[in-house]
């Protein structure tokens, strides 16, 4: 059912009332995925604090605080039909942990993102999702497989 999203202008009373009004319809909110339903240490991660980057391949990508194999947080990949997948699991070492930020997509075509902590002194690192295959860490500069 429509909804009035704002107010009538023009003259108010009798007939002279023109109303320019905009009418849309009520939105429907679809959740696509509840987080850390198997218990802690919720594998697919936990505390989702930034949104999501929809890349050039279609997926959407974002990243949670806490959780994942450690509980140093995760890169998650989701559909918009709700196919879920973690491809990382921060380990809170040389790759990072607490990822607050979302990943963004450069014109690379790569994701890039921090952590806000890790790394040679603890604090943070910045990564890069290199062709949506694998991540290298920039800060210090070891690789890993997703």
């Amino acid at each position: 059912m429509p909804l009035r999203t704002d107010g009538c202008s023009g003259h108010r009373g009798g007939s002279r009332c023109r109303p320019s009004c905009k009418w849309a319809r009520a939105a429907k909110i679809k959740t696509l995925h509840f987080f850390c339903t198997q218990g802690y240490p919720c594998p697919d991660g936990n505390k989702p604090y930034a949104g999501l980057t929809l890349a050039s391949n279609g997926k959407f990508y974002g990243t949670t605080t806490l959780g994942g194999k450690t509980d140093n947080g995760t890169v998650f990949q989701i559909t918009s039909a709700g196919s879920f997948k973690t491809i990382h699991n921060f380990s809170g070492t040389a790759d990072g942990s607490l990822p607050w930020a979302t990943p963004i997509q450069a014109k690379d075509g790569d994701l890039y993102g921090s952590a806000s902590i890790g790394g040679s002194d603890n604090d943070g690192t910045l990564y890069a999702f290199l062709a949506f295959t694998r991540y290298a860490s920039k800060l210090p500069s070891e690789k890993w497989l997703a």
